[in-house]
């Protein structure tokens, strides 16, 4: 496999490393790993896939105590609207409404 697809590919493989780490408690590894998940999605231009590596990079950021951060990360999975589950849109609108004030 080559190309864009391949690139997709490998890309979807390393996002869920990411969320592993996560899922293992290991926020900045997780943290890291998403932000480079996120320069190579957005090289690719795949609105979806963005938007839910924003959403989980944001959830991860959240753990972490860094909230302008996690809410500027969840603002901006929100404005891909229709190109992003909808149920991924739900779920980024009810972390952004669990942060606290800033």
């Amino acid at each position: 496999m080559t190309g864009h697809v391949a690139d997709l590919v490998r890309l979807t493989a390393d996002t869920a490393l990411g969320r592993d780490l996560a899922a293992l408690g290991r926020w900045r590894e997780a943290a890291d790993h998403l932000r480079g998940d996120l320069r190579r999605i957005q090289q690719l231009g795949v609105p979806s896939v963005e938007a839910d590596v924003l959403m989980e990079l944001g959830r991860v950021l959240a753990e972490l105590g860094e909230i302008e951060e996690a809410r500027s990360c969840l603002r901006r999975a929100l404005v891909f609207g229709d190109a992003a589950d909808s149920g991924n849109l739900k779920i980024v609108q009810s972390l952004l409404e669990s942060l606290p004030a800033g």
